[in-house]
């Protein structure tokens, strides 16, 4: 989100400061990768899922994991929106890329106090950064959910084991 604001920032002709602009970019179009360790649900499923004796305790573990992790892994892999690189990188960069003044070490150091889009580029622009917020937003939805009911099934848990 950051990174969005930063290039609207940039394109609408607001001074910024360009010490992490290289950051910044790779964030701005970057995909995320999500990694869930399941390790410990698989063993529990391979021993028998039954070991957990409070019926409504074990349902909320299966859900867990069962569906909400794997629509946020459904989420993160196989929803267009949020292919980030795939949708975004190449006409985000051929926009701004003329744009870029490197350094001697060929690292992007800013862009040209030039930059001048056309107002199509700076529409398409504008429209780029509205869909890839959209986007985060309603990533940052599924993941708050996901931790709330987490959170909730934790205290469940140390409920349960109190109560032994």
């Amino acid at each position: 989100m950051e990174a969005c604001n930063y290039f609207e920032a940039i394109v609408n002709g607001v001074p910024v400061s360009y010490d992490s602009i290289m950051l910044k970019y790779y964030f701005l179009t970057g995909d995320n990768i999500l990694i869930m360790n399941v390790s410990g649900y698989e063993t529990l499923k391979s021993k028998g899922l039954e070991i957990i004796k409070n019926d409504s305790l074990r349902t909320k573990v299966v859900k867990l994991y069962e569906n909400d992790y794997q629509i946020l892994k459904s989420f993160e892999e196989n929803s267009p929106m949020n292919q980030y690189f795939q949708f975004y990188f190449d006409p985000i960069n051929n926009m701004l890329s003329p744009y870029f003044i490197y350094n001697e070490q060929t690292r992007l150091d800013s862009l040209s106090p030039s930059l001048n889009l056309s107002l199509k580029n700076k529409n398409l622009f504008q429209s780029y950064m509205f869909n890839i917020r959209t986007s985060r937003v309603n990533k940052l939805y599924q993941y708050e959910q996901t931790e709330d009911k987490l959170k909730s099934l934790i205290k469940d848990i140390n409920k349960e084991l109190k109560n032994r």
